[in-house]
């Protein structure tokens, strides 16, 4: 039985300019390659429509998009409640988030109900501010 696993990204594979989306499709193909089955959660801001069409063609059914609608508006909004509550302010005039705060809200339920569906045997998470849906 091939093990199946699940890819998640805050970042898009296609098109594949960056060295951060050349090196999930490096990985990705490798792990294919060694027999794993392989799906890719797209968790962002909403996708170009020539970007989602090169993701459906590379990916097919293993390809799943979540687009948060406030993502960029919960970011906002933790700045200014943290502000207010702690006046914590780092070096840039910018406030300073925890690690947690940059997990778009929502999301968290939508990749439970992902996982019970498909029954992933192993979860990779890419960068460490998505780290939360690990839980």
């Amino acid at each position: 039985m091939n093990k199946k696993i699940l890819i998640i990204s805050p970042e898009q594979t296609h098109p594949p300019y960056g060295g951060n989306r050349s090196s999930i499709l490096n990985y990705s193909q490798y792990l294919t390659n060694m027999g794993f089955i392989v799906y890719f959660l797209y968790i962002g801001e909403a996708l170009s429509k020539g970007s989602i069409e090169l993701m459906t063609n590379y990916w097919g059914k293993h390809l799943i998009i979540i687009t948060p609608r406030l993502y960029k508006w919960k970011v906002r909004l933790y700045n200014y409640f943290r502000f207010l509550q702690m006046g914590h302010v780092s070096n840039k005039g910018k406030v300073s988030n925890k690690i947690d705060d940059w997990f778009p809200w929502g999301v968290k339920h939508r990749i439970k109900a992902i996982q019970m569906t498909h029954k992933f045997d192993i979860i990779w998470v890419n960068y460490i501010w998505m780290s939360k849906a690990l839980t």
